[in-house]
Order: structure tokens, then C-alpha cells, then sequence
């Protein structure tokens, strides 16, 4: 992936044209980002920090923008508003075209909550229609199967059920399955991902099966 592992923060920041920050604000990390830390990186590099404000010296900050051009986006801040408050007040960041910055609590706003009410909603409607499980993140990340069998068939009742049959009684593992129904729903095609391949005896048995129109069987 090349991920290189480095010592230190000076280390890791040297040289370097982004900086992404994800810290907790507290006495050991109070102003660790300062100009000591940016004057290492690249000249126009960008430092984004979306962790607590505090974390980033934003008056060292402000001097490296001027120095090395540095572009800086925040969505936390040192002089952050209070939920009473009306507006944000620090001039100096707030005037700054090299600063981009957002709400801290963007999520909460009118539009992120309709933005996850209309996504969890096509994440189940799309389970219901096709049975995919969208942005599942526990999938295997590549299948054990070793052959691929396509199955050539007419698109009537029985047919996979009988297919699967032949495959159980050959020991046969089926690891992923696909069916596609083509236009007039009067053939179809299955292509199944299975863990070793099938005999001839085997292959002959679906092939032999009235509905079959042809079957291939190809190495992953």
C-alpha cells in the first residue's frame, strides 16, 4: 500500500504535501501542531483537521499560510461558537481565503439528516428489490473458489434446484451464484463460483438435463 512507518511526528510531516489530523484535544496534544510541525512540510501543502480545536496552533497556522502558503481546513477551532452564539467571531480565520472551514456539527444539520434518511432508505429498498446488502463491509474480499461453472437454461422452475442437486451429490461447494434472465424470460444464464472442479460424470449430468442448453466450466 506503501505505508512507511516513521518514529516520529517530524518524521512523518517532513516533506510531505497533506496532513490529516484525528486527535483528542488534551495536555499532551495541546497546540502539537504548530509552526515547528508545518514549517516541515512542503510549501502549498494542505492540513486538514477534523479532530478538536486546540490541537492546532491556529496563530502558527495563520503565520505559516503567509510563509509557505500552506491551505488549512477545519471544521473545529480554537474560539469555537457556542450553540447561543449567533456568529463566528474570529475575523482572522474567519477572513482567511487560505482557510476553508465548516461546521463542527455538520452531521446535525437539516441536510446531512435527510442525506442518511434517503440513503439507509435506497440501502433497504435496494435489499428488497435484488437482494444486494449495499456497502456491506464484511464481505470476503476475494472468493475461495477455484472454477467457475456457467450454466446455459431455460428460465423455468426447477431447473437450479436441480443443478444445486447435482453439485451436492458430487460434494461440490457452490461459494457464489448468479442468475441473469434475458430479455422474454425465456433463457437464462448462472454462473456459480464452486470450490473444486466438477467430474465429467458430473458435468455430463447437467448437461444431459432437458432444460440445459450448454454448460462451461473455466479455472479462477
Amino acid at each position: 500500500l506503501g505505508i512507511n512507518y516513521c518514529k516520529s511526528m517530524e518524521e512523518a510531516v517532513t516533506g510531505c504535501d497533506a496532513l490529516s489530523i484525528h486527535l483528542p484535544h488534551n495536555d499532551n496534544t495541546h497546540y502539537i501542531i504548530n509552526k515547528s510541525i508545518i514549517g516541515l512540510m512542503n510549501d502549498g501543502a494542505y492540513v486538514v483537521n477534523t479532530s478538536r480545536g486546540g490541537v492546532v496552533n491556529e496563530k502558527d497556522m495563520l503565520l505559516m499560510i503567509k510563509e509557505k502558503n500552506i491551505r488549512y481546513a477545519a471544521d473545529v477551532y480554537e474560539n469555537e461558537p457556542k450553540s447561543s452564539d449567533k456568529e463566528f467571531t474570529d475575523k482572522e480565520i474567519l477572513s482567511n481565503t487560505s482557510i476553508y472551514g465548516s461546521h463542527h456539527i455538520g452531521a446535525s444539520t437539516d441536510q446531512a439528516s435527510d442525506a442518511v434518511g434517503a440513503e439507509t432508505l435506497r440501502v433497504i429498498q435496494t435489499f428488497l428489490n435484488t437482494g444486494e446488502v449495499v456497502n456491506c463491509v464484511n464481505l470476503e474480499r476475494q472468493s475461495p473458489a477455484k472454477y467457475s461453472l456457467v450454466i446455459r437454461h431455460k428460465d423455468v422452475v426447477g431447473v437450479l434446484a436441480e443443478i444445486l442437486n447435482i453439485l451436492k451429490n458430487n460434494d461440490i461447494n457452490v461459494q457464489e451464484m448468479s442468475n441473469i434472465v434475458f430479455k422474454g424470460a425465456k433463457s437464462a444464464c448462472a454462473t456459480l463460483q464452486i470450490d473444486h472442479k466438477p467430474s465429467k460424470s458430473a458435468i455430463k449430468q447437467i448437461n444431459d438435463m432437458e432444460k440445459v442448453y450448454g454448460v462451461e466450466v473455466s479455472s479462477l
